[in-house]
């Protein structure tokens, strides 16, 4: 055990470095894919927990093959086989040792499914000099739902009730609860195929220029934007939904319920002509200039909420050039608009 105590300990630094490389990378070829995830995170088994583990094997210097661990949490079941995909890709699997436990478990049991594979870096990388301290290292990989790693959490701590051997009828509640939880997971992963589909759709639609039947919502205003507003990079400055939200109850509020809407009370001649005075706004202030510039008296009567008292210097010049009335409607309100 001593023999073991200073192999490990002699080889736990690089352990560090590895992970945190392993763990860098993978977030960068995930986000390369445009992949949303809650989390990637590393850690490094202790000393306590390998000598545990060592005694299972006759050889654990070399059968030992997850003293470095990555969990990779994603939203949807969909996310989590993207993610499964691009790890495949980008390293070598030890196909022996890695398991899926959606199959492990079978169609007739409870539990969480998740994906655990034992991974190397590629030949590719290992050639590669930042990667060299990698070479002869393997780690584990955890794919999981939120939901696989919600329960995963509370049925394998040991130190928690839900634990060990409980009463029949206790059990069973539980099994129940692990169906409920996979339903749910299913379900949102259902909600999430068919919203990616909506938004397809939509895209279809805006590219043949019917508008008149696509509801204003988030996907399809974000949709409309990008698409037909592409250049002027509107959402960079979105600080976050509640302003996105904020912006679409002003736009009903002003009678806006479609895309159509939306285009009507726009002017492309306008909007070049704003942007080439150099006026900073995200869709906020982008969709409140031309309500106020259509009708400034509905959009103060039936939009403003007081939430905001003031506007940058720029609104005075293009207000001025395209409807000088919009300044004195905006006085009434004490809104303060620099020189």
């Amino acid at each position: 055990m001593n023999d073991l105590s200073e192999f490990y300990s002699k080889n736990v630094s690089k352990y560090k470095i590895v992970a945190n490389k392993i763990e860098g990378l993978i977030k960068e070829l995930i986000d390369n894919e445009n992949i949303q995830i809650l989390s990637v995170n590393s850690r490094v088994k202790n000393l306590s927990s390998y000598l545990k583990k060592a005694q299972r094997y006759k050889n654990p210097k070399e059968e030992v093959m997850d003293y470095i661990g990555i969990r990779i949490i994603t939203y949807v079941l969909n996310d989590m086989e993207k993610v499964s995909n691009i790890i495949k890709k980008e390293f070598d699997i030890d196909e022996d040792n890695s398991i899926d436990k959606s199959i492990k478990l079978g169609n007739d049991k409870m539990g969480y499914r998740s994906m655990h594979f034992i991974a190397s870096i590629n030949e590719k990388r290992e050639s590669l000099a930042e990667y060299s301290i990698c070479r002869d290292c393997f780690f584990e990989i955890q794919i999981r739902t939120i939901f696989q790693h919600s329960w995963a959490e509370i049925e394998h701590d040991k130190n928690y009730k839900y634990s060990g051997i409980l009463p029949d009828g206790i059990k069973r509640r539980l099994n129940l609860l692990s169906a409920v939880l996979e339903s749910v997971d299913n379900e949102f992963n259902t909600i999430s195929m068919e919203i990616d589909n909506y938004v397809k759709n939509v895209s279809i639609e805006i590219e043949k220029n019917n508008l008149n039947n696509i509801e204003l919502n988030s996907a399809s205003l974000k949709e409309f934007i990008t698409n037909k507003y592409s250049k002027y990079n509107l959402y960079k400055n979105l600080v976050n939904t509640r302003s996105e939200v904020k912006i679409i109850n002003e736009l009903k509020s002003f009678g806006i319920i479609d895309l159509k809407g939306i285009e009507d009370i726009m002017e492309q001649k306008n909007i070049d002509e704003i942007f080439d005075i150099e006026y900073e706004m995200n869709i906020v202030g982008f969709f409140r200039i031309f309500m106020m510039l259509n009708d400034a008296e509905k959009y103060f009567k039936y939009c403003y909420d007081k939430s905001w008292s003031g506007l940058p210097s720029n609104a005075k010049i293009f207000f001025s050039k395209f409807n000088p009335r919009v300044l004195d409607i905006i006085k009434n309100y004490d809104i303060n608009i620099p020189d």
